[in-house]
């Protein structure tokens, strides 16, 4: 059975605004609010901080040794190939082309890059059929989750790390992690009850859901593994 990892909510917490965003009005109703994505916006950061501060700790002052500029590199030509088999499905100068930031510059911003990467994300799940009968695979959409989550951690390490001797660590990360889930999962049990009746919608939620299953990035690991769980979709 895969476990939860901390990697894969914070990939499926960046991803599931974008999606709660087609449905504003109706997920406000059931009190997802603007304010309330900023709150796990924030718990996002504070889980991402802990983990740093912990993989330190447990690895007894081991240094990251993913290169930010060559992991940065990984995630542009990964979302470079997710362009091309856009292009493939949509007309030139389309919206949805927008969505995946065809023609967009700044690649050589860490910042940039990942916002671009998280919105490519968003929209491999949305036009995941239409890419899909034009050649593209499934494996390129789990490299650029990975890939992402890779930089991100690298990006994270450098600029948030605690010392090396944080009392408590592996404890702070485990609640901030719990947090992070606790409120996807509280979110996401209200968009089982708004779209109880649209099998569609669910099934967009779904494959966000499915992100908290990503495994850790390649040379780092989570503190302190969740114990596995069935890989369960939304209510």
């Amino acid at each position: 059975m895969p476990a939860i990892t901390s990697y894969g909510l914070e990939q499926e917490g960046r991803v599931l605004p974008t999606l709660i965003a087609d449905y504003t009005d109706r997920m406000q109703k059931r009190g997802v609010s603007a304010d309330r994505l900023t709150q796990l916006s924030t718990k996002l950061l504070t889980m991402s901080v802990t983990r740093t501060a912990a993989l330190s700790t447990v690895s007894g002052k081991k240094k990251l040794t993913i290169n930010e500029a060559d992991a940065r590199k990984n995630v542009v030509a990964s979302m470079i190939k997710m362009r091309r088999a856009a292009k493939q499905v949509f007309p030139a100068g389309s919206p949805e082309l927008d969505e995946f930031h065809v023609g967009d510059k700044g690649t050589s911003s860490t910042k940039t890059v990942l916002a671009f990467a998280d919105d490519t994300i968003a929209a491999w799940i949305k036009y995941k059929d239409q890419l899909v009968a034009k050649g593209a695979l499934e494996d390129d959409y789990t490299e650029l989750v990975a890939i992402t989550a890779e930089l991100r951690s690298v990006d994270t390490s450098q600029e948030k790390a605690k010392s090396n001797d944080a009392p408590g660590a592996t404890a702070a990360f485990v609640a901030a992690r719990n947090a992070v889930k606790d409120d996807l999962d509280d979110i996401e049990n209200r968009v089982g009850m708004e779209f109880l009746k649209e099998p569609e919608v669910l099934a967009r939620f779904r494959e966000v859901k499915k992100l908290r299953y990503s495994p850790a990035p390649r040379g780092t690991e989570e503190p302190a593994p969740a114990p596995a769980q069935p890989a369960a979709t939304p209510a």
